[in-house]
């Protein structure tokens, strides 16, 4: 038997009697390892540290098989995927709502889209095409300037909301020939009334 076949023939046992001994003493040895922890933060992060570079290292070889387990255990336990992740959010709550603040800051039209097809679809309305909506509402997003298309006031692209022509809840589709560039004070005090009534209050109706 070579140095090699030797040395890992003595590792396969000393790992054997380590693993007996700690399922005879898991109490015991949990409390040791989380003193040990404790005691050494420095190479608690530092293994951490190789772990961490050692499987991202090896995870693009591995990508595909690790996702389509991840997929099957998640398929075959949804209860625990569930509770793990209301264990997450209970957790990180205040740092997924910093994130998710700021998401919505830095892509309003993504968030806004987003919001409007879920409406939408709770609604049973018609759906156009979705990506070229948000290319639209992104290109109005980056302008200076635009016109509300109901009293033609100048408003910021950032702050220009996006409003159903028909509204989702009268029947309209939520689609690029349904939806116009208004501001917020418009938006809101048409909500969800019928152009003819909309018209009779003053606003004046202007051209797609």
């Amino acid at each position: 038997m070579g140095l090699s076949e030797v040395v890992r023939h003595n590792r396969e046992i000393i790992n054997a009697a380590r693993r007996e001994n700690y399922a005879r003493n898991r109490e015991k040895e949990q409390n040791r390892l989380k003193k040990w922890r404790a005691d050494h933060p420095d190479l608690v992060r530092e293994q951490n540290r190789r772990r961490k570079a050692a499987t991202n290292a090896k995870y693009p070889e591995k990508r595909e098989a690790i996702q389509a387990r991840i997929r099957k255990f998640r398929a075959d336990h949804p209860e625990k995927v569930r509770e793990y992740n209301q264990r997450a959010y209970r957790k990180h709550r205040q740092k997924i709502l910093m994130r998710a603040k700021r998401y919505a800051k830095e892509n309003p039209h993504v968030v806004a889209g987003t919001q409007a097809k879920i409406r939408a679809i709770k609604m049973g309305a018609a759906l156009g095409d979705l990506v070229v909506i948000g290319q639209w509402q992104k290109a109005i997003r980056a302008m200076k300037w635009v016109r509300c298309h109901w009293c033609g006031t100048k408003v910021t692209g950032r702050k220009v909301q996006f409003d159903h022509v028909v509204a989702l809840a009268k029947g309209g589709a939520h689609s690029i020939a349904n939806l116009c560039v208004s501001c917020r004070e418009c938006n809101q005090r048409k909500n969800a009334r019928v152009i003819a009534d909309w018209v009779v209050d003053g606003q004046a109706f202007l051209a797609l």
